[in-house]
């Protein structure tokens, strides 16, 4: 399969797995709210985009996942050629690690009670209207993303482009619809159709811009080369690994072969 068909391929595969796991939530919440059927042997947990530990869980923390290794790749290649934004690359794989275990295991939710507390004591926001998690998510991505500039301007034009745009998606989600989501709860209720219609714009939200950052760095290894920078530093690894377990050549002392000649 050519590499130019790769990157298309594999976006428009996920991105029509995403749409399928938000139509199962919205069908199964509707389902649920309006006919109900509360379990439906199980489906509405596994199809549900708020709970934890199901398919649709699995599923956006393997895009992380899959983002992680290949930012890895790139940066692991780079360093063998001396590449100056090795380390950039490598820290940002180290992120979007964390930002899979973190999918699966909501590692973030973790900072809720402790923000419930301290924004209760201060009083400046209404801990009801959103996740208490916010402010600190907020505070991280904005160092993140400071720290990151001189990064993205050393990026190619299009790679730039693609990855402010997958970021802008994914925080509309992550931040912008997950504020409205919580008014939702706090006037409505969590148990009613427009916040499972909300969860399911958040979470669509979250893993199209995750597909559409997966699909910057897959025509960035197209643009770049990088399957060659790759090969010649696994030749370099074969290398030293051969030096290292081949013997070294023995030769006899001088003394000694002109004994045995005698």
């Amino acid at each position: 399969m050519s590499m130019k068909v790769v990157p298309k391929l594999v976006t428009r595969t996920l991105c029509l797995i995403a749409l399928v796991l938000v139509l199962l939530h919205l069908t199964t919440q509707t389902l649920r709210i309006y006919g109900g059927h509360a379990n439906q042997l199980g489906f509405v947990r596994q199809f549900n985009l708020t709970e934890e530990n199901n398919i649709s869980t699995w599923f956006s923390s393997s895009i992380f996942l899959a983002c992680s290794l290949l930012l890895g790749l790139i940066g692991w290649s780079k360093r063998g050629t001396k590449g100056p934004d090795a380390r950039n690359w490598l820290s940002l794989a180290a992120i979007f690690l964390y930002l899979s275990m973190d999918e699966a295991s909501s590692l973030h939710e973790m900072l809720i009670p402790q923000g419930d507390a301290l924004f209760e004591r201060t009083g400046y926001f209404n801990p009801h209207l959103f996740s208490s998690w916010l402010p600190f998510g907020a505070t991280v991505v904005a160092i993140v993303g400071f720290v990151s500039v001189p990064f993205l301007k050393n990026l190619p034009n299009d790679t730039r482009r693609r990855f402010l745009l997958a970021a802008c998606v994914y925080l509309s989600g992550a931040v912008g619809t997950e504020m409205a989501g919580g008014a939702i709860a706090y006037y409505l209720g969590a148990d009613g159709m427009p916040y499972a219609t909300e969860v399911a714009v958040e979470e669509g939200l979250e893993m199209l811009g995750v597909i559409a950052f997966l699909y910057g760095i897959l025509m960035h290894l197209r643009r770049e080369d990088i399957s060659a920078a790759i090969v010649r530093r696994l030749l370099q690894l074969f290398e030293r690994e051969e030096e290292r377990v081949t013997p070294p050549h023995v030769t006899r002392p001088v003394g000694l072969t002109a004994v045995r000649r005698r």
